[in-house]
């Protein structure tokens, strides 16, 4: 997918699903400047969790009447929390699910994007643009082909699996592999930094 990354979880108070101000951050935390790697990073709270959310999103942004459009990077002048519009590809050629439009709800949630902005495309060649206000994905956004889904449950989910990761995730500096086997239900965890030979530590 092309848009969030990696990050760290720690703990910490504060609401859910929030950006933090700039006199929440947390000595762990980085300067907006975003890593190498990533376009940008974003701090969250996020059920009493502190998450930090690296984002390769594409956002276009606009200085407003008659000013000009660009490209953000991390080195714009508002940060990585600066509005704008994320830019999504989608082929003309295959449906819209809940799925895709929960993708491109969170991809335009973590980068505090207003809009979606949809490039359609058939091989490569673009057939069409959408532009579909970020929080109206959630009921479909008017695109979506089987229904949409619930950012009550999404945020419950999401705090439920980083829970478990702050509870297992327990050696420093090291690798960990979260993974779902298709058509399971439980996730699974590995210590892949031990690996040597054989199978990854659970």
């Amino acid at each position: 997918r092309g848009g969030g990354g990696g990050g760290g979880v720690g703990g910490g108070g504060g609401g859910v699903g929030g950006e933090e101000s700039d006199s929440d951050v947390e000595e762990w935390m980085p300067d907006k400047e975003a890593p190498r790697g990533f376009r940008r990073v974003v701090r969250w709270q996020l059920g009493g969790l502190s998450v930090l959310l690296g984002s390769d999103t594409l956002i276009c942004r606009h200085d407003g009447p008659g000013g000009a459009a660009s490209i953000d990077t991390s080195h714009s002048s508002a940060g990585y929390a600066a509005s704008g519009v994320s830019v999504a590809l989608h082929d003309a050629r295959s449906d819209v699910t809940s799925l895709v439009c929960l993708d491109y709800w969170l991809d335009a949630v973590m980068s505090s994007s207003s809009e979606v902005g949809i490039c359609l495309h058939n091989g490569g060649v673009v057939q069409g643009y959408r532009a579909v206000p970020t929080d109206s994905l959630p009921a479909g956004g008017g695109i979506c082909t089987d229904g949409g889904f619930s950012p009550a449950a999404v945020s419950s989910c999401a705090v439920s699996v980083l829970r478990f990761l702050q509870q297992h995730c327990t050696r420093e500096a090291a690798t960990y592999w979260l993974v779902r086997r298709d058509g399971g239900q439980e996730l699974e965890l590995y210590d892949i930094s031990v690996l040597e030979l054989g199978e990854p530590e659970p």
